[in-house]
């Protein structure tokens, strides 16, 4: 048997996932590449070789397949050491994500928590939070109608990943390692995530991308019946709910708010302009010259008239009606659209974006300069912060409606606001009786919240999760 090498020492069980319906089937263009890459690494652990325990390719079947999948890579984790192997007493996984975001979603929260979409029973609201999750090291290969992790790593095309993760120092550089913080989302009791149509009751589920309610929100909505288009589906979606724009009523708490200032020189003096211009002299804004500062919010900086900050707590307090709201870990949702330009996986914020009011000129601003590098974050109407948690809580327009028509005289034939009453219990009192519903999306997935329920986000004790990146 071969002498193990100080590279083969450290290398640990690794799990390719692949989706073969990601990108209209993209997946199945990679087989020779999985071929070729179970042959190298195996050949660096010997000791694991014969029996096939040092690398794993598994093919997902359906829709929230990959977290069984995982778990029981993880279980198996067990019965892998080797005398002749140098394996960890808390031996690390490797895990690379063929296919889209949302592989890499279904990838993560397994590593939370063991996959269990359906709960019985409500969610505490202390002892309730998420697990630490199992040691990893993530690999994510661009093959998905949305690949925004992949392009914050700098993988555009599946190539670039490809040859990442087939060179010798694929574990060893530590210059091509970064850790990740992901979201905790915690969800009002009665939220329902649609999978595959069927309903399943859920109340906390990880995000590494982007959590959104309102304009975003509805686009990627919208867009579901348009998968087999890609990237572009987002953009025939936007322009229909340009069309039809609605403004979100509710509020939203941040914690440990600072605010994005922009130089004087940086600022857009239009308010309703629908082409952004980038000064010469200055860049689009990126972390390290974000071409103005963040401030931290008080009682005497207020954003708007109706907003309250709480001194004890740090929180301050926005009014809606919102257009946009999107909190993101990454700075691009898609190859260039940099939305949250100066989002970080690996810091310990999460970045927001908030329009509130937006007229169609305005909004289609917003996206436009988020198309130009995020230039958005400078326009007077866009409110950019940084924030150690969040909590959302969307009311409904027409729920008062609701509540008003209860009181009024059935025999008037008409009630308040306008809605008709026909004494009939077949469409209101149906309403009333299951409250209006939200849409929310995290990560590109899309769950029901009901009316009035709070939606937390905040980044827990930072879990042991390293991203590989193309150095």
């Amino acid at each position: 048997m071969a002498e193990p090498t100080s590279q083969s020492l450290t290398l640990p069980p690794c799990l390719v996932v692949v989706n073969p319906k990601a990108g209209g089937y993209r997946a199945e263009l990679v087989k020779p590449w999985c071929e070729q890459f179970v042959q190298r690494y195996a050949a660096q652990r010997p000791g694991d070789s014969e029996r096939g325990r040092t690398v794993r390719t598994v093919y997902t079947e359906r829709a929230n397949h990959a977290p069984e999948l995982v778990q029981a890579f993880l279980a198996d984790m067990a019965d892998m050491k080797d005398p002749a192997v140098a394996i960890p007493s808390t031996p690390r996984a490797f895990i690379i994500c063929l296919g889209g975001d949302g592989t890499v979603h279904e990838v993560i929260n397994a590593l939370v928590e063991p996959a269990n979409p359906g709960l019985s029973s409500p969610p505490s609201t202390s002892s309730d939070r998420a697990s630490p999750g199992h040691p990893v090291d993530i690999g994510v290969v661009p093959l998905g109608s949305g690949n925004a992790l992949a392009s914050q790593l700098g993988f555009r095309r599946p190539s670039d990943a490809l040859d990442r993760y087939l060179r010798d120092d694929l574990l060893s550089n530590p210059l091509t390692r970064r850790p990740l913080h992901t979201v905790d989302v915690r969800l009002p009791w009665g939220t329902r995530w649609y999978l595959t149509g069927c309903p399943v009751t859920v109340h906390r589920v990880s995000s590494f991308c982007v959590i959104s309610w309102g304009f975003h929100c509805n686009n990627v909505a919208s867009s579901e019946w348009l998968r087999c288009l890609g990237p572009i589906r987002f953009t025939l979606a936007g322009i229909k709910n340009l069309v039809t724009l609605t403004p979100y009523h509710g509020t939203l708490t941040l914690t440990g708010a600072r605010r994005y200032r922009p130089t004087e020189a940086a600022t857009t003096t239009s308010d309703h302009t629908n082409h952004i211009e980038t000064p010469a002299h200055l860049p689009p804004p990126t972390v390290d010259s974000p071409w103005g500062t963040f401030e931290t919010v008080t009682a005497e900086t207020l954003p708007g008239p109706c907003d309250t900050f709480n001194a004890d707590c740090q929180q301050l307090t926005l009014q809606g009606p919102f257009t946009v709201f999107l909190a993101a870990k990454l700075a691009e949702l898609s190859a260039g659209f940099c939305i949250t330009p100066l989002a970080r996986p690996d810091d310990a914020d999460i970045d927001v974006v908030i329009g509130r009011g937006l007229t169609r000129s305005q909004t289609l601003a917003v996206f436009q300069g988020a198309g130009v590098r995020g230039t958005h974050i400078r326009l007077p109407f866009v409110e950019y912060y940084k924030v150690r948690g969040l909590t959302v809580r969307p009311a409904s327009s027409w729920s008062k409606a609701l509540a008003s028509q209860k009181m009024v005289d059935r025999n008037s034939g008409r009630g308040k606001e306008g809605v008709k009453d026909n004494g009939s219990d077949n469409h209101s009192d149906a309403d009333a009786k299951e409250g209006p519903r939200h849409t929310l999306c995290v990560d590109g997935e899309l769950y029901s919240v009901p009316d009035l329920g709070d939606i937390v986000a905040e980044i827990p004790t930072a879990r042991d999760c390293v991203l590989h990146t193309l150095s």
